[in-house]
């Protein structure tokens, strides 16, 4: 596969692409991270574009970068969030009261087997799947049984032959699948009877609501909604949903129960409520990525707006958490040479590598401790700092982790759904 490949048809059902876009500037893949800053700020740059489905209404990129250059050196890990440890938490005991002991459970995009550890611990029979070497490599030092691959037939074929799974897993994984189709139906086949895939994605509608654009980059494939999963599963596929959640990882995600049809009791309610929100907010047409636009273009002035006051020799300007949503919104607002020092990260494999694009260090919170201590004494209280929290998703958990940096006068950034500010030290 090329480094870039132009999607002319949908990827779930083939149809035609509405003719409306959503225009993002480009940027290098966001999870790729550089030694050398020199190589960050000079990383090749992707088109980012979000079309609709005239047909299934599924929203996605089309332009698609080979998937190896997004995810075999993958460095986010799910066991840096305490937010993320406990909803994988709450995820696994609802699952006690119907899942039988000893079910036989797959992970998809395992990562770093931290939802795959506490399913073992419930007594299931857990397998993972996972593309990253490194993130196999400490699934094993766990003793959980992983396989290092893609998820498809040839795959599965390989390492798994004919076994079926009372349970397949994918959280956060379905939006970063070239082949969706193809995954969805593959996990279908291998469903025992009465079985169940379960997968969470962000949801577009918060995209739209709340204006968090920087969601949109090149690991993100696919933009979800009851609308377009309901319909492509119903009109194209042997599967159905037979239950839907909202959740609230990721500023707000869909987790989609899924089994072969007329296995299952469908909750007509449940899914009918959130799609009718969807349909409310014009989610099943095109036009709302416009509307996104427009959004986007309004938050981009009210920063610049901002930024523009600050000038001054004293402040100091930094970020929390290096997630890939910072490498969309940095360049998106334009703001990659506002002068921004560092960003602190809690990945030991992202600390002392630079962002892509805007080149910007990441930090362990030691150093930005010692960062403090100097600056602190230097300037005696009199400068400012101003943070914003990339990961504005765990942003409860910034707000304890950046006070223990330690700067004086610090100010909190948070652009979503509008931009703000708050003092916090």
């Amino acid at each position: 596969m090329p480094d870039l490949i132009k999607l002319v048809r949908c990827r779930l059902c083939n149809g035609d692409f509405s003719s409306e876009v959503l225009q993002l500037k480009p940027t290098p893949p966001a999870n790729t991270l550089y030694k050398f800053q020199e190589d960050a700020i000079s990383a090749k740059k992707f088109p980012l574009n979000v079309r609709m489905c005239s047909r299934c209404k599924h929203f996605q990129l089309t332009e698609i970068v080979n998937p190896k250059l997004l995810f075999d050196d993958y460095v986010y890990r799910t066991g840096t969030s305490t937010s993320f440890h406990n909803h994988f938490k709450d995820f696994v005991k609802s699952l006690e009261p119907w899942l039988k002991p000893n079910a036989m459970v797959l992970e998809v995009g395992s990562n770093d087997g931290l939802l795959l550890g506490l399913l073992r611990d419930a007594g299931f029979n857990v397998t993972g799947i996972e593309p990253s070497e490194l993130l196999v490599a400490e699934s094993k030092a766990k003793k959980l049984n992983v396989h290092q691959g893609y998820f498809d037939e040839n795959f599965v074929a390989s390492n798994f032959g004919l076994t079926k799974f009372d349970l397949i897993v994918g959280n956060n994984v379905f939006a970063h699948i070239e082949n969706l189709s193809g995954a969805i139906e593959l996990a279908g086949k291998m469903l025992n009877t009465g079985g169940t895939l379960v997968f969470e994605v962000a949801h577009f509608l918060k995209i739209l609501t709340d204006n968090t654009f920087d969601s949109i980059y090149h690991e993100h494939m696919s933009y979800h909604t009851v609308i377009s999963m309901q319909k492509y599963l119903q009109e194209f596929t042997e599967l159905e949903v037979y239950n839907v959640e909202l959740i609230q990882t990721h500023g707000g995600s869909l987790r989609f129960y899924v089994g072969k049809k007329g296995e299952h009791k469908v909750r007509e309610s449940a899914i009918g409520e959130i799609k009718q929100i969807e349909i409310n907010n014009g989610l099943e047409h095109s036009k709302v990525l416009l509307k996104i636009a427009e959004q986007i273009k309004e938050l981009k002035s009210q920063a610049h707006n901002y930024f523009a006051k600050l000038r001054s020799d004293n402040i100091n300007i930094f970020g929390y958490a290096a997630p890939a949503k910072a490498v969309t919104f940095l360049a998106e607002m334009e703001l990659e040479s506002i002068g921004i020092s560092f960003i602190v990260d809690d990945n030991p494999d992202k600390q002392n590598r630079f962002l892509p694009g805007s080149g910007i260090k990441i930090l362990s919170l030691a150093e930005a401790q010692e960062f403090a201590n100097t600056r602190n004494s230097v300037l005696n209280k009199q400068a400012d700092n101003y943070c914003i929290f990339f990961a504005w998703n765990i942003g409860t958990e910034l707000y304890k982790k950046v006070k223990k940096i330690g700067l004086q006068n610090l100010k909190v950034l948070s652009f979503y759904p509008t931009f703000r500010q708050e003092k916090i030290a």
